[in-house]
């Protein structure tokens, strides 16, 4: 056999040892898709169900501030989300920036009633839920975004005393009190 004939033999062993590797990965890749579609998909009703009892937290993960959409990457999630038990609604943003603000951390705390709450699907399997927050000295108006397949959802947030709005970026979990 010539050095040739031995140099293609071996490409064509490498190449069919790669294409039988390639094709086992990708079929762990594929089992590894779909359990990740059925988590994200148990995720997403529980989060739906979370909405619909009116008994649900999201805790930030990102917040964006303001019509530039200043960024907050990491903030504290006990000290930033928005959650409603029942009637009884909060929304809380902590921003430990050195300022005290309205609420003693540096941002905005609106505690109070849960009023008009509006529950929405679209064509897409995209979940709206919206609801008013009549607190003493404050009001803030909420839409939450659930998106399709998961527990991911944006939640916007904004006054009637001032067109800016906010927006906290987490998932939808079931409130368990603590």
């Amino acid at each position: 056999m010539t050095a040739m004939k031995r140099y293609i033999l071996s490409l064509f062993t490498i190449l069919a040892a790669m294409a039988a590797i390639s094709s086992c990965s990708t079929s762990k890749t594929d089992e590894e898709r779909v359990l990740e579609y059925r988590v994200d998909s148990l995720a997403h009703v529980k989060a739906d169900r979370a909405l619909q009892n009116k008994h649900f937290v999201i805790m930030a993960e990102r917040i964006s501030l303001g019509r530039m959409g200043h960024m907050y990457n990491n903030p504290r999630r006990e000290t930033n989300f928005v959650y409603v038990v029942d009637n009884d609604g909060v929304v809380q943003l902590a921003f430990d920036n050195g300022r005290i603000g309205l609420n003693g951390l540096g941002g905005v705390t609106v505690r109070g009633s849960v009023s008009k709450p509006r529950y929405k699907v679209d064509k897409k399997g995209n979940i709206s839920y919206s609801y008013t927050i009549f607190g003493t000295g404050a009001n803030a108006e909420v839409d939450i975004r659930l998106f399709a397949g998961s527990d991911d959802a944006q939640a916007y947030i904004t006054s009637p005393y001032h067109s800016e709005r906010m927006v906290i970026y987490g998932k939808v979990q079931p409130y368990n009190g603590n």
